[in-house]
């Protein structure tokens, strides 16, 4: 699902004068008739639209895995439910957030618009371009929907630059999702960082929001967790160096890439793919000290 594929669909259904919401609602009653199948005329019948119009409406939805096979106007589709509803969300925090001509612009980023962000020790003789504290900040403050991060190590000075960001996204009804390792599993040595970064959730925003995954080291007992990332609302990423922890937040030298439009999305599916998959668990109740 890539911004270049959303705008393409929103234009399509300017065209053809349908909203998202109706074409929603109708694909979810065709799916769920009983009677029925979805297909290119079935979805004009229901939405009054003339089969042309419609024809490239559906195409688009293919192309970001919304209906799935069925070429022909004829031809029985499938719809792909939670795909759907991620879509609706996508939009939703999109066109909430940029106008038209925005959004095309970063359907058509590049990578020289690729922004470099860099932490550089305060003494060195040396000007950073952008802070990469300042960036992770803003991309939890302005989240909308979801925030995941990914990380191996934390200090307590680390958490507490991040940690109340984090808090009060869960607090704006903001997914917050944490992908870490050695919680359970392992030496243990994150659970007590993870715990003071739950306490907060739990005194400063809503725990029903929060969620721990830790890397799955019993089935894969030779591998480990290395990456850090953090992706806002699938349209906004980070990849990089920086742990969390203070010298990288603060003092080291630290570099990584911030990312926008179609980039963004390839990895927040990537991300869930990895989320969904064995390499993840999802932790609940305490930590060992």
């Amino acid at each position: 699902m890539t911004l270049e594929n959303i705008t393409a669909l929103l234009e399509t259904l300017e065209v053809a004068s349908l909203s998202f919401e109706s074409l929603a609602g109708c694909l979810r009653f065709l799916h769920h008739g009983e009677e029925r199948s979805i297909t290119v005329r079935s979805i004009a019948e229901v939405t009054g639209r003339r089969v042309e119009a419609i024809e490239p409406v559906v195409y688009r939805l293919q192309r970001v895995d919304v209906l799935e096979s069925g070429t022909m106007e004829g031809s029985s589709l499938s719809l792909a439910e939670r795909k759907l509803e991620r879509l609706e969300h996508v939009l939703e925090w999109t066109t909430e957030n940029y106008d038209r001509q925005t959004l095309e612009a970063m359907a058509n980023l590049r990578a020289t618009d690729l922004e470099a962000l860099y932490t550089v020790p305060a003494d060195a003789d040396v000007k950073k371009r952008s802070n990469m504290t300042g960036q992770l900040l803003d991309m939890t403050s302005n989240a909308s929907e979801r925030v995941s991060v990914v990380v191996p190590f934390f200090s307590e000075g680390g958490v507490d630059t991040i940690a109340e960001s984090l808090a009060a996204a869960t607090g704006r009804d903001v997914k917050v999702e944490l992908l870490t390792r050695d919680l359970t599993m392992g030496n243990e040595q994150n659970s007590r960082y993870i715990r003071s970064i739950r306490n907060r959730v739990q005194t400063m925003g809503d725990p029903h929001h929060f969620s721990i995954f830790e890397f799955n080291r019993e089935q894969f007992p030779e591998s480990t967790l290395h990456a850090k990332m953090l992706v806002a609302d699938s349209v906004r990423a980070y990849v990089g160096s920086a742990n969390m922890t203070e010298s990288s937040l603060r003092s080291s030298l630290e570099a990584g890439v911030f990312f926008a439009g179609d980039a963004a999305m390839e990895i927040a599916d990537d991300l869930d793919k990895f989320r969904n998959s064995d390499l993840f668990v999802e932790v609940s109740g305490e930590f060992k000290q």
